[in-house]
C-alpha cells in the first residue's frame, strides 16, 4: 500500500505556487509537484528522522525555489523568464534533492574543536564532512533517478538530465567549489531556495536545534542558531567564489538573485540579526 504524506505537509506543498499569476501553469505545476512528492514520500521521506532534518524541509525549499525562480527568471543573461519545463526542473530538484539521508556534521562542531585547540580532530571531522556530502549528492542523484524513471513520461529526458545534474552538485558550494555560477541561472535559483532554509522562521533553526537534541528551544536559542547559520553558511562560503565575477546582491553572502536577497532580508528582520 502506498503511504500518503500527512495533510499539513500536503497543504504546505500546495501553498508553494500561490504567487504565480497564471492559473493554468499553477494547476500544472501543482499536479506535477504532488506526483513527485508522493513518490518521494512513499519511497524515502516518510522514514526521515530529526537527526537528518525536519519533514517540512523539501516543502519550504520548494516554496522558496518557486518564488525565486518565478520572480528572478528575467535576471538571467537572456532576459527571458523561465518556461514551464524550467519550472518543472526546479520543482523536482527541490523535492528530490535530499533523498539520501546523512548525519550532518556542522561547521559549529568543527569550530568548537578548533576553539578547544583540538585541531587534528577538527581537520579529520572536516574531511569526513566533505566525504559525507559527496556521498549524499551522489546517492541522492541515484535515488532521484530511480524515482523519476519509475513513472514513464513523468519528466522528459532533458528534464531528467537537468534534475539529476543539479542534485548531484547541489551541495558543491559547501565543498570549496564555486558552484553554481550565474551562467546557469536556474541552478542559482535552486541553490538559493535550499540555502535559505536554515534561516526559515518556522523550521530552519528549529531543525538544527532539534538535531542537537533541543526539543523545545527558546526564542533566544532559535535566534542564535539563525545567526550562526547565516555566518557559517551564506557568509562563510562566499570565499569559494573569490575568483569569479558573479553578480552578488551584497558584499558578504553567496546570494545573487533579487528575490533571494529579499527572502534573506525578511529572515534577518524576523530574527533580528
Amino acid at each position: 500500500m502506498t503511504a500518503m504524506a500527512p495533510e499539513p505537509l500536503r497543504a504546505l506543498l500546495d501553498t508553494a505556487f500561490v504567487l504565480i499569476d497564471d492559473a493554468a501553469l499553477v494547476d500544472d505545476l501543482r499536479a506535477f509537484a504532488r506526483r513527485v512528492y508522493a513518490l518521494a514520500w512513499d519511497a524515502r521521506l516518510r522514514h526521515r528522522t530529526p537527526e537528518d532534518n525536519r519533514p517540512e524541509h523539501e516543502l519550504v525549499v520548494l516554496r522558496d525555489t518557486v518564488r525565486i525562480a518565478w520572480r528572478s527568471g528575467r535576471e538571467r543573461n537572456s532576459g527571458d523568464p523561465f518556461d514551464r519545463s524550467d519550472l518543472r526542473v526546479a520543482v523536482a530538484t527541490a523535492l528530490l534533492h535530499d533523498l539520501r539521508f546523512l548525519r550532518r556534521i556542522t561547521e559549529q562542531e568543527i569550530e568548537a574543536l578548533e576553539h578547544d585547540g583540538r585541531h587534528d580532530e577538527a581537520l579529520t571531522l572536516r574531511h569526513r564532512k566533505s566525504e559525507q556530502r559527496a556521498e549524499h549528492m551522489r546517492g541522492g542523484a541515484e535515488d532521484a533517478g530511480r524515482l523519476l524513471r519509475s513513472v514513464p513520461g513523468l519528466v522528459t529526458d532533458a528534464e531528467l538530465r537537468r534534475v539529476l545534474g543539479y542534485i548531484s552538485l547541489h551541495d558543491a558550494w559547501k565543498l570549496g567549489l564555486p558552484y553554481p555560477l550565474a551562467s546557469d541561472w536556474l541552478a542559482v535559483c535552486c541553490l538559493e531556495g535550499d540555502a535559505l532554509f536554515p534561516l526559515d522562521a518556522d523550521f530552519g533553526p528549529l531543525a538544527d536545534l532539534q538535531r542537537q537534541g533541543v526539543a523545545e528551544p527558546t526564542r533566544e536559542q532559535l535566534r542564535d542558531q539563525a545567526a550562526a547559520n547565516l555566518r557559517t553558511q551564506l557568509v562563510a562560503y562566499r570565499k569559494n567564489f573569490a575568483a569569479t565575477a558573479e553578480p552578488f546582491q551584497d558584499g558578504e553572502t553567496i546570494l545573487r538573485t533579487t528575490e533571494g536577497a529579499r527572502i534573506l532580508a525578511e529572515a534577518r528582520r524576523y530574527w533580528g540579526i
